[in-house]
């Protein structure tokens, strides 16, 4: 689900840690108390230059867990052709104290693999955030990104990196198709326009000769 990105959202500083845990909790407080009850993952697309092109909801789970395929993390990406992606998930019920917001070993084996994922398909995973209302967590500014990075538990197999490509292409050539049926969509009404006004002129012509 794509979220709607405030006009003040795009004036902030998305590589600095309190605007990043700002706009994501905000995000997170629009939702009602039970929606806060449930582990959300969001993942926010960068440009090269880090402008935010979107952030999308990927998974919204239990109070205690998430399922996450690596293709819906990188999916909307390799769509609008996001060359970084940060990835932000909140730790319901938690918010009494910082030391509540320490990663499991799911959040670290989720934030592993697709380090390693996003460097086969060339968009760079640069951050994952822990958040509550009132708290985070950076991976990046704890150091974890960085030894995660170093990490062999994900390292994809040959064949394991084989499937990851064949998947990327074929979300890139699913996208080619739907801008190719947009045009298509697009041409075909203005030449049906076309056709009409032409027809309608025709008719009207017939009506004004003189019988």
């Amino acid at each position: 689900m794509n979220i709607r990105i405030k006009k003040e959202w795009r004036d902030l500083n998305i590589n600095n840690y309190y605007d990043l845990s700002y706009i994501m909790q905000q995000i997170l407080k629009r939702e009602s108390k039970a929606g806060r009850d449930q582990e959300h993952l969001w993942v926010l697309g960068l440009s090269n230059n880090l402008k935010l092109l979107y952030i999308e909801l990927v998974s919204l789970g239990s109070m205690t867990e998430s399922v996450v395929d690596p293709m819906q993390v990188f999916r909307v990406g390799l769509i609008k052709g996001a060359a970084k992606v940060i990835m932000v998930h909140n730790h319901p019920g938690k918010d009494i104290a910082f030391g509540d917001l320490k990663p499991s070993e799911s959040d670290n084996d989720l934030t592993d693999r697709m380090i390693h994922v996003g460097e086969i398909i060339k968009i760079k995973v640069v951050e994952h955030m822990i958040i509550t209302d009132r708290f985070f967590y950076s991976y990046r500014k704890t150091g974890k990104l960085k030894e995660l990075e170093r990490s062999l538990k994900w390292v994809p197999s040959y064949q394991h990196k084989e499937r990851i490509l064949a998947e990327a292409k074929r979300i890139a050539e699913e996208k080619g198709i739907k801008k190719g049926l947009k045009k298509g969509i697009k041409k075909g009404r203005k030449e049906g326009k076309k056709e009409g006004l032409k027809e309608g002129k025709e008719k009207e012509r017939e009506r004004m000769v003189i019988r």
